[in-house]
C-alpha cells in the first residue's frame, strides 16, 4: 500500500481518462503519484508498458520514474514532480498568446535532444509527442528544464521502418502516414515536434476538424497556415517538419543542426555582429526582443508559484 510509504495529498495535478495524478510526499520531498483505475485491461496494459520502457530511460528531458505500488483498487507511480505543469498550459497562459522566439529555442533544443536520443540511443519512437506531454521542471537556478512524459503509446523502431500501421496518439498531432494506415516508422516523432513548434511561435492549432474525420481530411489536404509564422528562419524549419512526404521530412538530428545554427546568428544580431542569414528582417528581430520583457513577468509569475510548492 502506497500510504504506508507516501503522504499523498488532495491536490489533483493532473486527471484523465483512467486516473489522476496527485503529490505524495515522502522524507520531506515532494513528488507526483500517478494513480491508475485497475479496471479497465487496454488502460492497465498500456500503463505497465509504459512503465517498462520509462524505467529504462536516463535522460535529462525524461521526467525521472521511481517506483510502482499496486493495491486492489490502483496502480500508483512515483515520478519526479514538475511544479511548471505542461507545455501546452504554458503556452496558453502566456501573455503574448505564443511564447517568445529566444525561450523557443532554448524548449526546441530540449525537445529535439531528448527525442534524438530515444530514436538514436534507445531505439524507440514516442508516438505521442504534444504539448500536453512536455513537464516544466524549475532547476535550482529558475531554468526551464522540459521533461518528456508519457510512453504509453511508444514501440521499438521495427526493423522495417513502415511497418506500424496502429493508429495512435492526438489526431491533432498524428502524421499524415498514421492517417493513411499504409504504414509508418521513426519520422511520426520529427512530425509532431514540428506541430508543437507551429504552437510555440503562433498559439494556434495548424489544423481545423470538429471530429476526428474533419481532422484527418485537414492532417491530409489543407493548406498549413505556415504565414502565420512571422520569423522566417523558424517557419522555414516548422515547414521542413511538417513535411508530408516522409523522405523529404528532417530528422531530429538535422533540426538539431538548422536550429543551433539560426540562434548563433540570432545571438551575433544581439551582440552586434552582422548577421549571416538575412531571411528575418530586423524589425522582426526587434519584436522579438521587445516580447521577451513581457514573457519576463510572466515568468517571474510562474517562479512564485513554484515556490508555493515548497
Amino acid at each position: 500500500n502506497i500510504n504506508k510509504y507516501y503522504k499523498l495529498t488532495h491536490k489533483i495535478v493532473g486527471k484523465g481518462a483512467s486516473g489522476y495524478v496527485c503529490i505524495g510526499e515522502k522524507d520531506g520531498v515532494q513528488y507526483a503519484v500517478k494513480r491508475v483505475i485497475k479496471d479497465n485491461l487496454r488502460l492497465l496494459h498500456l500503463f505497465i508498458s509504459e512503465a517498462q520502457l520509462s524505467l529504462q530511460m536516463k535522460h535529462e528531458n525524461i521526467i525521472t520514474y521511481y517506483e510502482i505500488y499496486e493495491d486492489s483498487q490502483y496502480i500508483s507511480y512515483v515520478m519526479d514532480l514538475a511544479e511548471g505543469g505542461d507545455l501546452f498550459s504554458f503556452i496558453v497562459n502566456c501573455p503574448l498568446h505564443r511564447l517568445p522566439v529566444d525561450i523557443i529555442f532554448d524548449f526546441l533544443i530540449q525537445i529535439l535532444n531528448v527525442v534524438e536520443y530515444l530514436h538514436s540511443v534507445k531505439g524507440i519512437i514516442h508516438r505521442d509527442i504534444k504539448p500536453q506531454n512536455f513537464l516544466i521542471k524549475i532547476n535550482e537556478y529558475n531554468k526551464p528544464i522540459i521533461k518528456l512524459i508519457d510512453f504509453g503509446f511508444a514501440t521499438y523502431i521495427p526493423k522495417n521502418q513502415n511497418q506500424l500501421k496502429e493508429v495512435l496518439g492526438t489526431y491533432e498531432y498524428a502524421a499524415p502516414e498514421i492517417i493513411q494506415k499504409n504504414g509508418y516508422g521513426v519520422k511520426v516523432d520529427e512530425w509532431s515536434i514540428g506541430i508543437t513548434l507551429y504552437n510555440m511561435l503562433t498559439g494556434l492549432e495548424p489544423f481545423d476538424g470538429s471530429n476526428s474525420s474533419e481532422l484527418k481530411i485537414s492532417v491530409l489536404n489543407e493548406d498549413i497556415k505556415f504565414e502565420q509564422i512571422e520569423d522566417v528562419d523558424l517557419r522555414e524549419l516548422c515547414q521542413k517538419l511538417m513535411e508530408r512526404s516522409v523522405d523529404k521530412r528532417i530528422t531530429c538530428k538535422q533540426a538539431l543542426i538548422e536550429v543551433k545554427r539560426i540562434k548563433v546568428e540570432r545571438d551575433n544580431y544581439y551582440n552586434g555582429f552582422k548577421r549571416l542569414n538575412k531571411k528575418t528582417s530586423s524589425v522582426i528581430l526587434k519584436k522579438e526582443i521587445h516580447e521577451k520583457k513581457e514573457y519576463s513577468k510572466y515568468w517571474e509569475e510562474f517562479i512564485r508559484k513554484k515556490n508555493n510548492f515548497k
